[in-house]
């Protein structure tokens, strides 16, 4: 840039520090001094030496002719949506989030080192991996929903901000982890050859052939989960209904009403109670008081969708034996050392503010199943800010995602190019 580049000094050492190679700039303990330094006085300031040691910390606001070993992403880049950047000590390490052009989200990754040469770019997309003691001055994590927007899940792939933000995969759930229920014969048999049972006549059955009061089908998983899927149409046949049928629950020590968010398989309404009539997905926010049993005989987080209505349950619906999926995101953030996080804000990048409805939404960690309570992004706010009560424990390599559980159902009445600021305590 012609008129030189633009540098942020922090010195973050106990003592007053002269800036070698700038006469006359001193930084007491803490503090900041923005200079503007031409390349030459770039390159012989001996900034770099200086943040090795550990005696200071500096950003260059571009990349225009900087040294390599000096670089970092540009604001150019930043606003792009090429690269976040979550902390950056030059001489000391990074934690970045990159986004190359191509994918919604990336998180993620550079091996250990003690260089600063990092260069994110369209071409040269990469991601780093900090060890935890060069993260030891880090104390905010940043990740982007690019240009998806928050609404609940509908399909479980293709989410479009929805349920999870951005896309999703689908892993299978054993067959000792989806169990039907018949309450006529008190009989339990695997979801996946529920054939096997006396008086169900397809494998991936819901019900009972009978349609008792209290069938039910039972999802379960190691850890908390806040949404599952299901392929039914191509693999069997929906249910139908004349009435609500269904009560959702999951167990705190009794078996006790579950909310759901959304339920992608009902037609009717979404809101599951008439459940398992096609393809979808289904989410929740994970109840804070949730703990194991073993009631379907295997210990597990489990949920259940009971028949409590046999009379408004018209046709019994199954999936030839395709059984539930517990849903994860790829594009999900990697947790780049193991922290607590206490406070988050986020940000709407759409000059469209939500005012139809609040948006309530949980931030999960996948791996160890911990989650947040359950926060509401308040209508007509571009951004809102929350205390993690308690705090919300993440893994090193574990992977965080956003399941949004409510929102007003209007597509141009949501946030968009969302960005999640995280404020973090590294363990």
């Amino acid at each position: 840039m012609a008129q030189g580049h633009v540098v942020t000094i922090t010195n973050i050492s106990a003592g007053i520090v002269a800036i070698s190679g700038l006469p006359g700039v001193t930084l007491a303990p803490g503090q900041n001094r923005v200079v503007t330094l031409s390349t030459k006085q770039l390159e012989q300031s001996g900034l770099q030496a200086m943040a090795t040691s550990g005696l200071i910390r500096y950003a260059v606001a571009d990349d225009t002719n900087v040294p390599a070993a000096m670089q970092i992403p540009t604001t150019a880049d930043i606003v792009a949506g090429i690269a976040h950047v979550t902390t950056h000590e030059t001489g000391g390490g990074d934690v970045l989030t990159d986004i190359p052009a191509a994918a919604t989200l990336a998180g993620g990754a550079i091996t250990g080192t003690a260089t600063a040469g990092h260069v994110l770019s369209v071409a040269n997309p990469h991601s780093v991996t900090m060890g935890a003691g060069q993260l030891d001055f880090s104390d905010k994590w940043v990740m982007s929903t690019g240009g998806a927007r928050w609404r609940e899940d509908a399909d479980a792939i293709q989410t479009n901000g929805a349920g999870l933000v951005g896309d999703a995969a689908e892993v299978a759930l054993g067959a000792a982890s989806v169990i039907t229920y018949d309450a006529g014969l008190v009989e339990w048999v695997p979801f996946i050859t529920s054939a096997t049972g006396t008086d169900i006549s397809a494998n991936g059955q819901f019900a009972s052939d009978t349609k008792n009061n209290n069938d039910a089908v039972y999802i379960g998983h190691t850890v908390p989960f806040p949404e599952v899927s299901i392929d039914i149409i191509g693999a069997g046949a929906g249910q139908t209904y004349t009435n609500n049928a269904y009560t959702w629950e999951y167990w705190n020590g009794a078996w006790t009403a579950l909310t759901l968010g959304w339920d992608g398989t009902d037609l009717t309404a979404n809101n599951g109670l008439r459940p398992f009539q096609q393809n979808g997905a289904i989410s929740f926010a994970p109840p804070l008081d949730w703990i194991v049993t073993a009631t379907p005989g295997t210990s597990l987080f489990w949920i259940r969708a009971r028949l409590t209505n046999k009379a408004g349950l018209n046709v019994v619906g199954n999936t030839g034996g395709v059984t539930f999926n517990r849903v994860i995101p790829e594009d999900g953030f990697t947790v780049p050392a193991s922290a607590t996080i206490n406070h988050i804000r986020v940000l709407n990048g759409r000059a469209v503010l939500h005012t139809g409805a609040a948006i309530t939404f949980v931030l999960h960690e996948y791996t160890s199943g911990t989650y947040s309570d359950t926060l509401t992004w308040a209508t007509g706010k571009q951004q809102d800010s929350f205390t993690l009560a308690g705090g919300l424990l993440a893994a090193t390599g574990a992977q965080l995602g956003i399941v949004v559980v409510g929102d007003d159902g209007a597509p141009a009445n949501e946030p968009g190019n969302v960005v999640i600021e995280m404020n973090v305590t590294i363990a």
